[in-house]
């Protein structure tokens, strides 16, 4: 038994991932009751891309020894790629409450609660991670997209409820100033400036009108209150300051129900967490400019201004150190297929789902050229795919209705049309078709049905009031 253990934990240290598995195997043939064999025997899967088979063996690990830390995290991990949330982080708090002290299991937290949308659970994970690793570039990446999302969502909040108030005007004519677009940063202060005039909002709107003019002029901030998100645009802070900057405006700020908070409270959550999310874009640049996390945002940043040559540049210098990163394939995929680049992007997409073959977004995409190609079979299953991974996907649904309707398999393509306009129930175009199906068939009562839904909702869209940022 012990040389059998010696030469799995040999074969394993030297990359023998087969030679390994076969030596626990053989141990656990003998000792099936040995929980860490099993939990090793599962490491030894994962490598190899096994998953069910590490599956079984971390649950059959679990049973033998709840207390095991390891299997509750790859559980976790493997409940992750399989897109079930929950799954994933009733095990992976298993594994925290196991082993605390642990920072990938922090981490894995973090992305888990960011892809189920719960912001502010991710960032306090990620938050454990960088407090004893500050130069973790993985979490502080995420940790500027979460911030990011966080203030989109009060900003959303902000101009939904009070779409013509002093905060709001502020908060576009910072976004605005953010991208350099100075005549429209201008319009936004002089609204803000009539609701509630300051002779700091003057002296920016000569600023503004001095840029406008292609004029270099300088500016100083004056109170957090008014500069809000930019108030390090202009004089960002050295390298060695942006930690202490980032937990000074992190300390005392509370999350509060978006629907409950007045317009100055979505204000000020809206720019604080734009500024977190600067300022953790900013230790990833000022730590390592040259990583793969820093070309990632600064691809993300350059395709954010249309800037979309440079930016599949800096996500393919990204891809050149790691190439293994997720969805930088999908990032120049999606560009390349917005522009109609079709073959172009057909690579990238695959690639992506090399990488994440349980992307559904990617597997759309794919779908999508495969149909425009006339691979119908092929397109189908892309299109599956994406609504196993992402089952709300109404697009999905239409597209699989062209296809099934140009078949002339009616009953498939009525299936998807009914769940499309279950999803969306407002978007008209499900009942059209629904419409024109049932007229196809002659059932005219259905028809009848359908194109009074169609006609009503049509009737009553509206559209899109939606601001800038």
């Amino acid at each position: 038994m012990l040389k059998l253990y010696q030469a799995a934990k040999t074969a394993e240290q030297n990359g023998a991932y087969p030679q390994a598995t076969q030596s626990y195997e053989r141990i656990l043939a003998l000792r099936p009751d040995l929980a860490e064999a099993h939990a090793n025997l599962g490491n030894l899967y994962y490598i190899q891309s096994k998953y069910d088979q590490a599956e079984r063996a971390f649950r059959t690990a679990l049973k033998l020894k709840p207390q095991l830390a390891g299997p509750q995290f790859f559980l976790g991990v493997l409940s992750f790629r399989s897109r079930d949330w929950t799954a994933a982080i009733n095990h992976l708090n298993k594994a925290a409450e196991l082993n605390p002290t642990n920072p990938l299991i922090q981490l894995q937290l973090g992305y888990t609660y960011y892809a189920k949308g719960d912001f502010a659970n991710a960032v306090n994970n990620l938050e454990k991670v960088v407090r004893v690793d500050e130069r973790n570039e993985d979490a502080w990446y995420h940790l500027s997209k979460l911030h990011g999302q966080l203030s989109r969502r009060y900003f959303d909040e902000l101009q939904l409820t009070a779409a013509d108030s002093f905060y709001t005007h502020l908060a576009r004519a910072h976004f605005y100033e953010g991208q350099a677009s100075w005549q429209e940063a201008a319009l936004e202060y002089e609204k803000a400036d009539k609701s509630k005039p300051t002779p700091e909002l003057k002296t920016k709107l000569h600023y503004l009108a001095a840029r406008a003019e292609g004029k270099q002029a300088d500016w100083k901030p004056t109170t957090e209150a008014l500069d809000g998100s930019t108030q390090f645009l202009h004089q960002p802070p050295d390298i060695g300051k942006v930690l202490s900057e980032f937990w000074r405006l992190r300390q005392g700020l509370k999350e509060v129900e978006p629907l409950k908070a007045s317009p100055e409270q979505l204000y000020k959550l809206a720019e604080n967490h734009q500024l977190l999310s600067y300022m953790a874009a900013l230790w990833v640049y000022g730590t390592n400019s040259d990583s793969y996390r820093a070309h990632q945002l600064k691809g993300q940043s350059l395709e954010a201004a249309g800037r979309n040559e440079e930016a599949i540049a800096e996500y393919r210098a990204a891809l050149a150190k790691k190439p293994d990163l997720q969805t930088v394939h999908f990032a120049i995929g999606n560009i390349l297929w917005r522009s109609g680049q079709l073959e172009e992007a057909l690579p990238e997409l695959k690639a992506e789902l090399e990488i994440s073959p349980n992307d559904p977004q990617a597997h759309y995409e794919l779908g999508d050229i495969l149909l425009i190609q006339g691979n119908l079979d092929a397109a189908i299953g892309h299109y599956l795919s994406c609504l196993r991974f992402a089952p709300e996907t109404s697009e999905a649904h239409l597209a699989l209705d062209r296809i099934y309707t140009s078949k002339g398999q009616t009953a498939e393509a009525m299936q998807h049309l009914r769940k499309a306009a279950a999803i969306a129930p407002n978007d008209p175009t499900p009942h059209y078709r629904l419409w024109l199906l049932y007229r196809k068939q002659g059932n005219t009562a259905e028809a009848a049905k359908s194109r009074k839904k169609f006609e009503e909702l049509k009737k009553s869209a509206k559209p899109s009031t939606e601001g800038a940022p």
